[in-house]
């Protein structure tokens, strides 16, 4: 929950994966909440965790797909390896 569905998307990738996601209000990217889960699905099982779910009434909603290198967001494009390479000089300047 800490820093929403963004944060826990962001540290579910590494620098060759990314994801595209479509959302209505991006302010829900930050929203936390306390009872929700990410969780990436292999796409030949998506019908059998559908049916789990919903056998035990668990909402699912599906908030997009992983990708190669870049995050996409609605029509925004972020390149990862740009990102992280701008928070790691950031982060570098502030602790020195």
């Amino acid at each position: 929950s800490r820093g929403g569905i963004f944060i826990s998307l962001l540290k579910m990738i590494n620098k060759d994966l990314g994801f595209k996601i479509q959302i209505k209000n991006i302010i829900d990217l930050f929203c936390e909440f306390s009872a929700g889960y990410v969780i990436s699905i292999n796409k030949n099982n998506i019908k059998k965790v559908s049916e789990i779910s919903k056998k035990n009434n668990i909402d699912l909603n599906k908030l997009g797909v992983v990708k190669k290198s870049t995050i996409d967001i609605n029509e925004h494009k972020i390149n990862f390896n740009d990102l992280y390479r701008k928070y790691k000089k950031n982060f570098e300047s502030i602790i020195h």
